[in-house]
């Protein structure tokens, strides 16, 4: 009987180890934004894109991406700060941009990004 207990106990022991979940340390963009102009050709220079919340106001950093379609450029703010968020894209060039009601939820260890896709139109 000891030896049936002992058994349970063990696979109960693993059973936990095993389900216990482990977060990685890197930093997640709450929103990412594919800017594109009306020729679909992807856009980051000449635009300002501004992230707000309540008093929580980010400015969109520029990253770039590779996939099977080439280069791709990649805007990204509200790093692991989920909220309720509006954007606004300014700029010479392209007639301004406003979105209003995006959410940014908390997931296990990470806020889950949004991504939009977004093409701007010349002024």
């Amino acid at each position: 009987m000891k030896f049936l207990y002992c058994i349970v106990l063990i696979f109960i022991f693993n059973g936990c180890a095993e389900s216990q979940f482990e977060c990685d340390t890197s930093f997640q963009p709450g929103v990412e934004i594919i800017l594109k102009n009306e020729n679909s050709e992807f856009i980051a220079e000449d635009v300002t894109a501004i992230l707000f919340e309540k008093n929580h106001i980010d400015t969109l950093s520029v990253n770039y991406f590779f996939n099977d379609q080439g280069e791709g450029i990649l805007l990204s703010g509200a790093y692991e700060r989920a909220g309720n968020y509006s954007l606004i894209i300014s700029s010479d060039l392209y007639q301004t941009y406003l979105d209003t009601n995006i959410i940014v939820l908390s997931g296990k260890c990470h806020v889950k990004t949004v991504t939009l896709n977004i093409v701007l139109d010349y002024k």
